[in-house]
This record gives structure tokens, sequence and C-alpha cells, in this order.
């Protein structure tokens, strides 16, 4: 359950990145392996809807909300086959209901606010993501409108990593969350966001397992993860 906010004052423009403690709350406990998250957990997870040709309605990758009105996502993510992005939702748990209710540990009935959706007005792709290798595969995305998400105890930021120049084996035998709405080991793409804890692995393991596979070469800003059999992010968790 969710309690009042006591930090101090946030901090001042739609284009300023929040630092902790205003962001990066996950808002319960962590498990390992693919389980639905808690009704307010990793509150930044965003889930990014697409029109396709047909004229529906698509939900194919998610983002990181950032700040006011700003999203991290995956470059990849911008330009799928038949799809064209157009919006965020934001505070999304339940794919299928709105609002979104689950019963805590005493039965008792919790619900949340409906959830937001915002158009995205503009893409900025990373200018050297390449298709053939995904180096450089992050992209920003931009609301149409800023969302004060510090009046809305549902939806926080998250935090971005404060140090540059760290490279994959100064992470390895870190360990990373990952959640979404990817597709499962039993179904396809699940309707209520999922978590998984994996271990970042060590870069020349990684680049021997994943060049016999797709003949890329790792980059020193690449990372892989994993090495728990069923317990990954999958297609649609981007």
């Amino acid at each position: 359950k969710l309690l009042p906010r006591t930090t101090p004052r946030p901090p001042s423009g739609v284009d300023q990145l929040p630092q902790h403690p205003y962001c990066g709350s996950a808002f319960s406990f962590r498990l390992v392996g693919g389980h639905n998250t808690g009704l307010f957990e990793f509150p930044w997870t965003t889930l990014l809807e697409y029109d396709t040709v047909g004229g529906g309605k698509d939900y194919a990758c998610g983002a990181s909300f950032i700040g006011q009105r700003w999203l991290l996502t995956a470059a990849h993510c911008i330009h799928t086959m038949g799809r064209n992005l157009t919006a965020a939702i934001l505070g999304e748990w339940n794919r299928d209901t709105d609002p979104d209710c689950e019963n805590d540990l005493n039965g008792v009935r919790e619900c949340a606010p409906p959830h937001i959706r915002v158009t995205i007005d503009r893409i900025l792709p990373h200018a050297q993501y390449s298709e053939l290798n995904y180096r450089n595969d992050i992209a920003l995305l931009r609301l149409s409108r800023p969302v004060n998400w510090l009046q809305m105890q549902y939806l926080e930021p998250v935090c971005l990593p404060p140090q540059r120049g760290r490279y994959a084996n100064q992470l390895a035998g870190s360990a990373a969350d990952v959640s979404g709405w990817g597709k499962t080991e039993s179904s396809g793409t699940s309707k209520i966001k999922q978590k998984a804890m994996l271990h970042i692995q060590p870069q020349d393991q990684c680049q021997e397992a994943f060049y016999k596979d797709t003949n890329i070469t790792l980059a020193d800003s690449q990372m892989c993860a994993g090495g728990e059999i069923g317990v990954d992010s999958c297609s649609g968790d981007s």
C-alpha cells in the first residue's frame, strides 16, 4: 500500500530529470522469476500504443518514464512492421481493466486510479543506431503534454545512472530487474505487467554465446543478462 510522499521539493522544469529520492521506488518487494508485479510496482514501466495498418491498436513494446515529458525506450521499438507508434499509457497494470484492482495479502480490495494515455509528439532515436547489430539501441520519446507525476502516488520516474563510462564488465554479477507486458512461456503477450530479476553476465561469456547464435560482435557499450533457464525478458518487454 502506498504511503504519502514525504520527500523535499521536487526538481523544477518539464525537461529536468529527477534524481533520488524523486525516482526509482519500486513500491514493492522484488522476486526472482516471471511473476505478476504488484499493482503499484515498477511505476515507471509504460506501455506503448501503436496504430496498425488495419486501423486497430497494438501494444508491441514498453518504455520507461524518466521525466514529466520524456520516455526512454529501445530504438527498434520505433519502427515495427505494420505499426505506427502513436501514444503511451502510463500507470498501466492490467491491459484488460481500467481501473486496475487486486486483493492484498489480507484480502482487501485495492484499486489504482485510471491509467493515463498521452500521445507522443516527438521521436528521437540514437543517431548511430544500427539495425544490423543493435548498437545504440536507444531512443527518447516526448509526450505531447507534461505529466505531473508528483500529484500521482502510483506513478514515478525511474532513476537514470549518474555515472558515465561504466562498461558491462564493471557491472558483471549485478542484479537487474526487468518488467513489461512481453511474451510469456505459456502464451502470447501478458495482460498483466510482469517482472523478473536477471544477473548481468561477464562480457566474454556474453560474446561467446551471442556470436554463436547471431554472428554479431558486442560492443563495450552493450551488455547481456540472464543465465537462468526460464527467467528472461522477451518480445514486447523492450
